[in-house]
């Protein structure tokens, strides 16, 4: 009786193994447009056009809270510099694809005075060899002016925001990183006039400093103001020195007793 049992149990074990073996495999489905749609939804909110194309992106809100995606999109075949503006739901109101002679991406956005954005276009050979860097300054309707300084050549890090115009620069820290980097910059106004080019980069320049009360007095010169002196400086100089200083003198008072 014992072996009759084990025979049924035996071949019972084998049909279900040969049963098991018939079955259709089960598919493994790539990612889609769906999934794609989904996950930029989930992590920013916004909803962009023909998200299948979108290689990269990030989140970028302005001051007044507006939301950006840019990052790289697929532009015949090609990874390009992309960036879209999305209403408070999340709808896309326009974006900007450039597409370069090699892979490119956009590259931090930054909110200059007049409420328009510069942004990096980076062009690179690989992830790690970025071969060029230049300003694009796009307003607040997505209209595109790209900037050409110096060369194809020009890589900058930095930007610094005054109220008509702003300066690009690169840092040590990209200098020392990347070897296709040099110490150059460049002043441009808000509406994308080159004001003028620095080969020397920062070793020309001297910024107000992030504590002083300035005013610009033109594309060059600025006063600053403090309880002691009236001091006037020049950008397009290699130290922190005013050129003209004036000495303010508080009349004196008798201290209430």
């Amino acid at each position: 009786m014992k072996r009759i049992l084990y025979a049924i149990t035996i071949m019972a074990f084998l049909f279900c193994a040969c049963s098991e073996d018939k079955k259709e495999p089960i598919d493994v489905l790539e990612p889609d447009i769906y999934d794609i749609e989904k996950e930029i939804l989930e992590l920013t909110g916004c909803k962009p056009d023909d998200a299948k194309s979108i290689k990269s992106f990030k989140l970028f809100k302005d001051n007044a809270g507006e939301k950006y995606l840019y990052g790289s999109k697929l532009s015949d075949g090609l990874e390009s510099f992309w960036i879209s503006k999305f209403s408070e739901s999340g709808k896309q109101l326009w974006e900007v694809v450039h597409r370069s002679n090699l892979v490119s991406n956009a590259y931090n956005p930054v909110e200059i005075s007049n409420g328009s954005l510069v942004v990096g276009n980076a062009i690179k050979k690989s992830d790690l060899d970025v071969v060029g860097l230049s300003p694009v300054i796009i307003n607040k309707d997505g209209n595109a002016n790209y900037i050409k300084v110096f060369d194809d050549n020009y890589i900058y890090s930095d930007v610094s925001v005054y109220e008509d115009f702003f300066f690009t620069t690169v840092s040590r820290h990209e200098m020392d990183a990347n070897k296709n980097a040099a110490n150059r910059a460049a002043q441009i106004s808000n509406n994308g006039e080159v004001i003028r080019l620095l080969p020397g980069g920062t070793d020309q320049l001297s910024f107000p400093k992030k504590d002083d009360k300035y005013i610009w007095v033109s594309d060059s010169i600025y006063v600053t103001i403090n309880t002691n002196n009236v001091n006037k400086y020049t950008v397009l100089s290699s130290s922190y020195s005013p050129i003209w200083s004036f000495p303010v003198s508080l009349p004196d008072y008798n201290p209430a007793k």
